[in-house]
């Protein structure tokens, strides 16, 4: 069979079972069956953790370029990471894995359940959206001061930008010459690459790329594509991943004005991609600042999460490392964990500075040694439920094991929440 045969067979299968809604029923299966005999890699990562003299060590359960986004994200120092090899989906038993401080496994629908059931948190990428519905002036003021300070500075660059469409000339250049570069230089390791004929594809189907121009030459850019009143952005790239063009404000320069062009062309909303489902993770936060909300990312999953007997090095982790997870009904939760009883105020900064729009919730966790606590239930706001332990039972057992006295603070509405200024 030829290779244009095969080809038109395979889409009119794929048109066959989305027209008759099987699609998702024979990915089911695939996932069902398939992902059990699948093998995954299984790495051992230890180093200090950001911010502390803590030395931890995490099984990592998935590929290499996520053990190594978790690990740049999370130590300062890393003192190795070691290959464990690999190992079959289905042979992956929570209960018989190492007790080390964390684990965070990549774990597959058909897999999840097991996890679930021995307190695993579900940690999901995030997408982050923005309303393009309100005027310019409106989106700038829903963003951080930072972001205001910077796009002010953009006047000074004489920055230019141009849209391109379905040339391959332009769509090799920003490929080759911008986005390979830059994702090599900004994540090493965990760059994850996409093939030059998988964003062709997606170049070709109403998309676009946005060029930022200094001087007439082309500097940075991103690819795009459009799906009814949403605009997607895809990917990002600057010429040969030059960091001085990130100082100078070429990033942002591409952003404002894929806004602005979006905007003029009768986009409702710009879908801005994924991102780490962490506060401290630097994509998340400039999205963030942004003013843009958070969604779950097509239910594509980072890792389940586990603390093993929390100690300093784990606790310090999760200080730094603001999450958020999908709890058993589906819905994004945020977690901040703090080491005392906090004031209200405190708590009241803590909501400003990490509650975000489509958040079902932002939970606090705080945990200490004193049974004295400095809240004045009868100030907190309607919104903000009184303390429990049952927001997330396996981190709060886990700590009242230790000898810790723990609460939970979670706000709820998003009255309570301020737009970071950062």
């Amino acid at each position: 069979m030829g290779h244009g045969v095969f080809r038109k067979a395979v889409v009119i299968a794929e048109s066959v079972l989305t027209r008759f809604n099987l699609f998702p029923f024979v990915m089911y299966l695939y996932n069902h069956f398939y992902g059990r005999i699948q093998k995954v890699p299984v790495f051992l990562i230890k180093g200090l953790v950001k911010n502390s003299n803590y030395s931890v060590t995490t099984l990592f359960i998935g590929c290499e370029e996520s053990a190594y986004q978790l690990a740049y994200l999370a130590y300062s120092e890393i003192e190795k990471i070691v290959s464990l090899g690999k190992f079959l989906s289905c042979h992956i038993d929570p209960s018989h894995l190492p007790k080390v401080e964390i684990i965070a496994v990549y774990v597959k629908k058909p897999l999840l359940g097991k996890f679930l059931k021995r307190d695993y948190l579900l940690l999901p990428y995030v997408s982050f959206r923005l309303d393009l519905r309100q005027s310019i002036g409106h989106i700038m003021k829903r963003s951080s001061r930072r972001r205001r300070r910077d796009i002010k500075k953009l006047k000074s660059f004489n920055y230019s930008y141009t849209i391109c469409g379905d040339n391959k000339k332009d769509f090799d250049f920003f490929y080759m010459k911008m986005h390979l570069p830059y994702i090599t230089k900004r994540f090493k390791r965990a760059a994850k690459f996409d093939t030059y004929l998988g964003l062709n594809v997606l170049y070709k189907r109403s998309g676009g790329i946005l060029f930022v121009k200094k001087e007439g030459k082309p500097i940075a850019g991103i690819l795009f594509k459009m799906s009814g009143e949403t605009l997607h952005a895809l990917r990002f790239g600057v010429y040969e991943g030059d960091h001085n063009l990130i100082k100078g404000l070429a990033g942002q320069a591409a952003l404002f004005f894929l806004i602005d062009w979006a905007k003029m062309n009768g986009m409702k909303s710009l879908d801005y991609g994924g991102a780490l489902p962490f506060f401290s993770d630097g994509i998340f936060s400039y999205k963030k600042e942004w003013g843009m909300f958070v969604e779950n990312h097509s239910n594509r999953f980072f890792c389940a999460l586990k603390l093993n007997n929390p100690n300093k090095g784990s606790l310090a982790f999760l200080q730094q490392n603001p999450f958020i997870f999908v709890d058993k009904g589906g819905v994004m939760k945020g977690v901040v964990l703090v080491n005392h009883s906090p004031t209200k105020v405190e708590l009241q900064q803590i909501f400003s500075k990490y509650y975000l729009p489509k958040l079902d919730s932002l939970i606090v966790i705080a945990y200490h040694s004193s049974n004295t606590s400095v809240i004045d239930e009868t100030e907190l706001s309607t919104c903000m439920q009184l303390p429990s332990v049952k927001s997330i039972p396996g981190i709060c057992l886990s700590l009242q094991t230790r000898g810790f006295n723990v609460e939970t603070y979670t706000v709820t509405n998003q009255k309570n929440a301020a737009y970071m200024e950062g």
